[in-house]
């Protein structure tokens, strides 16, 4: 598809998409079109390469299951080879007016990368279709004529149109040249080009072009799923397959009865938002800023994890000894049921191919037969134990491999079974948690860990260090992991799934919709896991008896929270002890603590020199004024602002209702400011302050907004800093804040 659009309006914008996603081409060619517009609007469903506009040169839409390889790339010109098969060129050539060197430059370089022994695709804005005017003075040759003469020397095709071009020089002012948006060195048919729309006095269209390079004969047959090679042959397998094939088959159905899912405005506004803050649209570059082709992508991504995740031999693990009784009582479905309730149902969709958002629809008769077969055989399908896993950007959307964070995305079934383990172990491996513990525990999280902090550092002289260990998760051995399960005595048919999780494991990276080559899972916790949280605890509760054990004459206190390590001493002088101690223990479970990062704050109130240091998102100085903590806090919270405005400002009035946008910018700004508003011993002014800004931004935010008060904005703020933690799930109650003729968006 080529697009030539100028100029933007909300009309212009609903047709395009339409337009495009109706067709869902391969590929969309942009030429004086708004390629900003591009990246928003379409969520995540094409990648964009190039920047194009009034006047700023070719811009490339490729969707996203399709495999491209970029072969050159300058402002007027970029060469893709799609699914190693063909050429597309989209090309936005120089004006008529320009000087003759660079129209011969443009020329020159187009020809140089038109391939002659595979089909080739040349799209976009030739700019050869008008005629010398008064108003158009052509200097040099004039494009057309260069066009006839690359048709001719590598046998082109101009797609022929209708003739909608009219000249000034036309006396019936009827249309005199068909456009010259595509051309192909391979036969055409005429019923498969498409004109959707067409200025007539100037030449901006979208030109369809449907092009046939292979087909599949009807008499072939349709090619089906293959079950997974590695253990086809097992019953459990097998049992997994054909559940597999039920589940499908009953949504295939329920998707034929349902309407249409409608485009949810709260969905497009948090996607866009996220893209604004970088925190999607991931496009993965080289060390000189070049964009990665995908396989190049993909195999980066996979030598990274592979060296993070796979570095030591696979441990023998022991199988525990079963209960014969213990056979014969699997979970029930009342169980099944509470995990099923229990997963996230927005979650994205694992190896199993089961969407989080169906999980409600599964049957319990047929989910609890085939839960029934993995406890009596104490095995798992690989389909379901093996990881999928995704890269997200850390801080910014183009940035090279080594800056991302990889995600694992564990299959939907492979969830709830983990559930219903987590609620059976649970009872056995709490005892052996320690108190000081407050990640992943029912009761306790960040406001805990926080409250406690504040309430065992507030001595002069007490030293605070920040233990670091470098990708903790990711270094654990398995050994020592399961060493430490078993002396909890969670029972035997638990833990034996749960080592069969860890017991030839298989991590597949995704990227373009694309697997790179397995590798092995041997060291590390199964990141994604229902289980792991749970599990990582308990390895830090016993390597925190250790050191405890190796330092009783030591007096401290330790905050934990996942793998963040807060110690507490009264004496300094017994900093290197407790770093040296810390460090051997974690080898011993696999794990690295980097010393070089760790952080130590002296308290000292009458100090003038500030230091500060991080932990649980919270800037902690050395006076324990929390000075600085609110001086960040102002500045993300008018950063994040700034990116809510410039993000709704790419939205149409029309598609965003009234209730929305206040709702979005107090779950956006407010927790900046907010954020554990309770815990935290500000003092009066301080939050006289945060409450100030908070009122601020949103009366900024909202100056134009009908219906919504200066008074309103004030009565909410204040109602959230009597008590409301802001965080963005409790956010829904803001009726002293809407329009009173305005209803709140479910």
């Amino acid at each position: 598809m080529a697009i030539n659009i100028d100029g933007y309006n909300d009309k212009k914008e609903l047709q395009l998409r339409s337009t495009i996603l109706r067709t869902r081409p391969h590929i969309v060619i942009l030429s004086e079109t708004c390629a900003n517009l591009h990246r928003t609007i379409y969520d995540g469903q094409y990648t964009l390469i190039g920047t194009s506009g009034s006047a700023d040169g070719v811009a490339v839409m490729i969707r996203q299951d399709v495999q491209y390889t970029i072969t050159s790339k300058t402002t007027r010109t970029i060469v893709l080879r799609l699914d190693n098969l063909v050429t597309c060129i989209g090309t936005y050539a120089p004006t008529e007016q320009t000087a003759e060197r660079t129209k011969a430059q443009y020329w020159e370089n187009l020809a140089k990368h038109i391939p002659t022994n595979h089909p080739l695709l040349i799209a976009g804005d030739l700019n050869a279709g008008h005629e010398p005017t008064e108003s158009r003075v052509i200097k040099g040759i004039a494009n057309y004529t260069r066009l006839q003469r690359l048709t001719r020397e590598f046998k082109l095709n101009i797609l022929p149109t209708t003739p909608t071009w009219i000249s000034k020089r036309s006396k019936d002012q009827k249309p005199s040249r068909t456009l010259d948006r595509i051309l192909t060195n391979t036969a055409y048919t005429s019923n498969h080009i498409t004109l959707d729309w067409e200025n007539a006095p100037a030449d901006h269209a979208i030109l369809t072009y449907k092009w046939t390079i292979t087909s599949i004969g009807y008499d072939q047959g349709r090619p089906r799923n293959l079950p997974s090679g590695r253990d086809a042959q097992e019953p459990i397998t097998q049992a997994w397959e054909k559940f597999k094939m039920q589940l499908k088959l009953q949504f295939r159905k329920q998707e034929k009865t349902n309407e249409p899912r409608k485009q949810d405005a709260n969905h497009r506004l948090w996607e866009l938002y996220r893209k604004q803050t970088g925190q999607e649209g991931l496009t993965l570059v080289n060390e000189d800023g070049e964009d990665l082709d995908p396989g190049q992508a993909r195999h980066q991504l996979r030598q990274m994890l592979h060296n993070r995740w796979s570095t030591t031999d696979r441990p023998p693990i022991p199988q525990k000894r079963e209960s014969k009784v213990y056979m014969d009582q699997p979970p029930d479905t009342t169980e099944l049921a509470a995990a099923i309730k229990a997963v996230n149902k927005k979650a994205a969709t694992g190896l199993d191919g089961i969407p989080a958002r169906r999980i409600n629809h599964i049957p319990l008769e047929d989910l609890y037969q085939f839960v029934e077969q993995v406890w009596a055989s104490s095995k798992l399908p690989r389909q379901l134990v093996d990881m999928k896993v995704k890269p997200i950007p850390k801080v910014l959307p183009r940035t090279t491999v080594d800056n991302t964070r990889p995600i694992t995305i564990p299959s939907t079934i492979m969830k709830i079974i983990n559930q219903v383990i987590l609620h059976h172990i649970t009872p056995y491996i709490e005892p052996h948690l320690l108190p000081q513990q407050h990640a992943y525990r029912k009761g306790r999280g960040p406001a805990t860990a926080v409250t406690e902090l504040f309430a065992k550092f507030n001595r002069p002289g007490q030293t605070l260090l920040l233990l670091d260990l470098s990708k903790a998760f990711d270094t654990v051995d398995h050994k020592a992991l399961f060493s430490t399960l078993r002396n909890t005595e969670v029972p035997s048919k638990e833990y034996n799934l749960i080592r069969d999780q860890y017991l030839d494991a298989e991590v597949l990276v995704q990227w373009a919709k694309r697997f790179a080559a397995p590798f092995t899972l041997t060291n590390g916790i199964r990141q994604g896991c229902t289980l792991s949280t749970t599990l990582f605890n308990l390895v830090e509760a016993e390597r925190e008896r250790k050191c405890r054990t190796k330092m009783n004459e030591i007096r401290y206190d330790v905050i934990m929270y996942a793998d963040d390590k807060a110690v507490i001493l009264d004496d300094d002088h017994h900093t290197q002890r407790m770093l040296a101690v810390n460090q051997q223990t974690a080898k011993e479970y696999g794990m690295y603590q980097n010393n070089a990062k760790t952080t130590q704050l002296k308290l000292n109130r009458d100090t003038k020199e500030i230091q500060t240091v991080k932990w649980m998102g919270i800037l902690l100085d050395n006076k324990l004024n929390m000075s600085q903590e609110i001086d960040r806090r102002i500045e993300k919270a008018r950063k994040a602002a700034a990116d809510y405005n410039k993000t709704i400002k790419n939205i149409p009035p029309s598609m965003l209702p009234v209730a929305l946008k206040v709702r979005g910018a107090c779950a956006i700004i407010l927790p900046h400011l907010f954020y554990l508003w309770r815990e935290i011993p500000f003092t009066p002014p301080q939050r006289d302050t945060l409450a100030d800004v908070a009122t601020q931004l949103l009366a900024k935010m909202f100056n134009n907004t009908s219906g919504v008060t200066a008074t309103s904005i004030q009565r909410h703020v204040n109602n959230i800093t009597k008590g409301l933690t802001p965080r963005i799930k409790q956010l829904a109650s803001l009726d002293v804040l809407m329009p009173k003729d305005t209803e709140m968006d479910t």
